[in-house]
Order: structure tokens, then sequence, then C-alpha cells
């Protein structure tokens, strides 16, 4: 099971349309960003440069207000150390890579978690943590055990021995 806090999820959905923005903002910064926006332009490949522009079609049809949210987080993902930036890059990848149906039971169960008491949910998120020190096993079995202690039932498809999870290979978000 993912833990996503709403601020996570909306940075990944940012990070999905990263490339896209951090084209934009550079060209509005200033002329040695500029050139840098310029330079991994050309050394993109056709199709990127096509997806590229749906991206920027895409974020266009936006109202100003989540155009300029966007902005902000590209900002703040700027701020950020480089490690912590990697490690969104990576997640935004694997989010990508995932099949529809696994990104749709992904978000269902962040819902679920959105709707749990704020109390539940700081629970849930510290059980989580302790998961990342658990062997695979051991991890599995305890996933099992919580969604049946929050959510009253295992995952959709998903059983203490199936070796199903997320597709996070057991490593949620960190807050």
């Amino acid at each position: 099971m993912i833990v996503m806090t709403s601020r996570y999820f909306l940075l990944l959905t940012f990070i999905l349309l990263l490339p896209l923005a951090g084209f934009a903002a550079d060209a509005q910064t200033n002329p040695h960003e500029s050139s840098r926006a310029m330079e991994r332009w050309q050394q993109m490949t056709p199709e990127q440069r096509s997806e590229l522009r749906q991206q920027y079609r895409r974020f266009q049809e936006l109202p100003p207000e989540r155009q300029e949210r966007l902005r902000q987080r590209l900002q703040h993902f700027r701020q950020l150390p480089e490690n912590e930036q990697d490690e969104l890059r990576r997640r935004s990848h694997h989010w990508r890579e995932l099949q529809p149906e696994q990104q749709e039971r992904l978000r269902k169960q962040f819902r679920r978690l959105q709707s749990l008491p704020e109390e539940q949910q700081r629970e849930l998120r510290r059980e989580m943590e302790q998961l990342r020190t658990l062997p695979p096993d051991e991890r599995r079995a305890r996933r099992h055990e919580l969604r049946q202690h929050f959510f009253g039932s295992p995952a959709a498809g998903a059983s203490p021995d199936s070796g199903q999870s997320t597709g996070t290979g057991g490593h949620g978000p960190r807050r």
C-alpha cells in the first residue's frame, strides 16, 4: 500500500509536467536559463519534442490558477536538495511506468487514506515508516494486517502471500 499526502500527490502531478514547466519557466527567467532550456531542447529526440509540445498544449488549457500553482511547485522543486529532486524524478518515472489499472488502484487507495480521520492517518503513516525496516515477507504480512485494521479488508487482488503490492516495491513516498 502506498501512503501519499495531498502535498506529495500534487507534487507528483507537478513532476509529471516538470519537463514542460521547466522549459517555460527557464525561458522566462534569464538569458542563462533560457540558453540551458534551449540546450535541453536540442538534445531531445523528435518524439520527446512532440510529447513536450502536447504537454505544453495541455498546460495552456489549464485554468490560470492551476498554471500558477504548477509554477509555484516548480519553484519549490528547484529549491529542494538535489537528492530529493532525484527521488521525486525517480518516483515520477515509476508512476508513468505503471499500468493505468495500477495507477487507478493507487488513486483509490489514496482516496481511502484521505477519508480516514486525521489521527488514523498519522498512525498509518507511522506504521508504514516502520514497514521499511522489515524483511519483504514480514512487510507483506504486516501490510495485509494494516489493510484489515484500517480499511476492514485487504486491497483488491492482494493477499499476504500473493506477493502483490502497489507496484512500489514496498517503498511508498516519503513525506
